[in-house]
């Protein structure tokens, strides 16, 4: 028996605003939306589409405490869950998830840990919906991703320790520019690397100059006398014309006396 269901977005920052929308057929809300959770997750139990299908129950939840063994069939419905305190559930949630910027660090536990460490914090008498609780059932979540888009990257798993110091050990390196080629192999001793592959620092201290000191004298008298300062031209438009304005020209220019 197959029964539709759906569920509405988590609306987490990470998500993008457009692949659900676009993945569905329906039209964006505008907002991030960032899973999908079609299960049967309290947090988020999945939306029976025509509840007259399973008895009137409107969510998943709702049909599998109702009638579990049609629901999740006879194997699920009978297996024990802890002497009978924790009724029949779906043992998977299956998630949508459409990332616009990179999701934040989780760390899943093992089977034994999740059950010790739950057993712990409710011994504790910590609220399961408190902010600082971390394990908020009993189970453990192991994940099997598939990708829908062309391309997909994620990171899985932790470096030893032993190599985590040595790398934070290790002296900071220049980084490559996107689109620079990559620095060639090791250089010569007394070689001075190529300007590009120097760290920002050094560039810096490399490019400093002293100050330039001008010569206001020397470059007015230049100019009084209608001639280009020292290394520059005179440009095209400028040719055949007094370089100097009306009243900087009545100033500067010296008078001359017409013999008596």
């Amino acid at each position: 028996m197959f029964v539709g269901i759906s569920n509405t977005p988590r609306d987490y920052a990470w998500g993008s605003k457009t692949a659900i929308a676009g993945l569905l057929g329906t039209t964006p809300s505008g907002k991030p939306e960032a899973e999908i959770w079609l299960g049967a997750h309290p947090g988020s139990p999945s939306v029976i589409a025509d509840p007259s299908r399973t008895g009137g129950a409107g969510t998943l939840v709702d049909w599998i405490l109702a009638d579990p063994e049609r629901a999740l069939g006879s194997a699920l419905a009978a297996e024990e869950t802890d002497a009978g305190t924790v009724p029949p559930r779906l043992p998977f949630l299956l998630k949508v998830l459409a990332a616009a910027s990179p999701l934040s660090l989780q760390a899943h536990p093992t089977s034994e840990r999740a059950r010790t460490g739950f057993a712990l914090e409710n011994a504790a008498g910590i609220p399961v919906d408190a902010f600082d609780r971390n394990y908020r059932d009993r189970f453990h979540k192991p994940e099997i991703i598939f990708a829908l888009s062309e391309t997909f990257e994620a990171l899985c798993g932790f470096r030893e320790l032993g190599e985590v110091r040595r790398i934070v050990a290790e002296p900071a390196r220049p980084r490559r520019r996107v689109g620079e080629p990559a620095a060639r192999g090791p250089r010569r001793p007394g070689e001075q690397a190529p300007r590009r592959h120097r760290p920002a620092r050094h560039r810096g201290l490399a490019a400093a100059r002293r100050p330039r000191r001008r010569h206001r004298g020397s470059s007015l008298a230049r100019r009084a006398r209608g001639q280009p300062r020292e290394g520059r031209r005179v440009p095209r438009r400028g040719r055949g014309r007094d370089p100097l304005p009306a009243r900087t020209r009545d100033r500067a220019r010296p008078r001359r006396c017409l013999p008596g």
